[in-house]
C-alpha cells in the first residue's frame, strides 16, 4: 500500500471513528433523561432497540451480522475500485461505517441498541441518523451518474 493510499484510508478511518465517537457520547449523555421537547411531538425517551429499525424483531446475532457485511462491503468494493475518493465519498462512508459501528457496539456490549431521540412514535438515535445520511449520500452518488460525452451523442 502506497504512502497516499494509507493516508486516504487513514483518513476515512479517523473520520469513522469521530462519528462512533459522537454516537457513544451524545448516548452517554440522553439514553435516561427524558424530556419533552416540543410536547409529545419532539422529545427525549429511554427505548431499547432489541429488534432491526423500527423494533422489527430478529435473533440477536442477524443485526450484528449484517452490519459486518455491509462494513466490509464498503471497504472492499472501494478498496478494490482503485479510485481515488472524494471528499462528499468518505464523509459519506465515514458517516455510514460509524454508525454501523455504533449501532454494532450497543448491540454487541448491551444486546440491545441504545435509542433515545422519539419524534411522534419513532424513536431513533444519531447513530441512525448518520447511517440514513451516508448510504443517501452513496446512494444519490453512484445511483445518479452524469452522462459521458459517448452517451450525448
Amino acid at each position: 500500500m502506497s504512502a497516499p493510499s494509507f493516508y486516504r484510508w487513514l483518513s476515512l478511518g479517523a473520520g469513522a471513528f469521530l462519528f462512533f465517537l459522537v454516537d457513544l457520547i451524545t448516548k452517554l449523555w440522553f439514553f435516561g433523561y427524558e424530556a419533552p421537547l416540543l410536547g409529545l411531538l419532539i422529545r427525549f425517551e429511554r427505548h431499547e432497540n432489541h429488534g432491526l429499525s423500527f423494533n422489527i424483531p430478529v435473533p440477536g446475532f442477524i443485526p450484528l451480522f449484517v452490519a459486518m457485511i455491509a462494513i466490509t462491503t464498503c471497504v472492499v468494493y472501494f478498496y478494490k475500485s482503485h479510485t481515488s475518493l472524494s471528499l462528499g465519498q468518505k464523509v459519506a462512508l465515514a458517516l455510514f461505517i460509524g454508525g454501523t459501528l455504533g449501532n454494532a457496539y450497543d448491540r454487541f456490549i448491551f444486546g440491545y441498541v441504545r435509542d433515545w431521540i422519539a419524534i411522534y412514535r419513532s424513536i431513533f438515535n444519531l447513530a441512525d441518523v448518520f447511517i440514513l445520511i451516508g448510504l443517501g449520500l452513496l446512494l444519490t452518488k453512484y445511483s445518479v451518474a452524469a452522462p459521458t460525452p459517448d452517451k450525448l451523442r
